[in-house]
């Protein structure tokens, strides 16, 4: 079994964790106004039971690192009820949105330097053919060093000799 929730997942499990807040909600407001009869309560009261076992459970058997995530995103939910032109409309900025990513410096850096790893170590590909050249340039990511004819990207990685005796 997976000890991660893809984002699919991630989203129907703060559906759930909001339908049981909501759940809750209800009951304890409609019982305050008398609005519930005691089978209606029971009948709400058992959802928010049987809810809550199954958040419990599925978090359990996530990794560490899934269950911050889900506590993070959980902070930041928020289920909204909107009609079709709003979500038009929203939709529209969405796919705008997406055009450029969003990180952070030293993520994006870590990001580089495993890219580096992969495609300019003993690189012998000139930089004007190489995709990875532009957005280095472009993002201001730090030169190899190494000052080698074809791009100042690539770099050699020193060989290391074993010690005999």
């Amino acid at each position: 079994m997976k000890d991660y929730l893809n984002a699919e997942e991630l989203n129907d499990f703060l559906l759930i964790a909001t339908v049981l807040q909501t759940v809750s909600k209800i009951r304890k407001g409609w019982s305050s106004r008398n609005n519930l009869t005691k089978e209606e309560h029971k009948n709400l009261k058992y959802a928010e039971t049987y809810l809550e076992k199954f958040l419990t459970q599925l978090v359990s058997r996530l990794s560490a690192k899934e269950q911050r995530k889900i506590e993070n995103r959980a902070k930041e939910f928020e289920l909204k009820i909107i009609d079709k032109y709003t979500l038009q409309r929203m939709k529209g900025q969405w796919e705008e949105e997406l055009k450029v990513a969003h990180l952070k410096r030293e993520e994006f850096e870590d990001w580089c330097e495993q890219i580096m790893e992969i495609h300019c170590k003993h690189c012998k590909k000139h930089h004007d053919s190489c995709n990875l050249y532009d957005v280095f340039v472009n993002n201001f990511v730090p030169e190899s060093g190494w000052n080698l004819e074809n791009c100042r990207y690539a770099y050699r990685k020193p060989k290391v000799r074993k010690k005999v005796g």
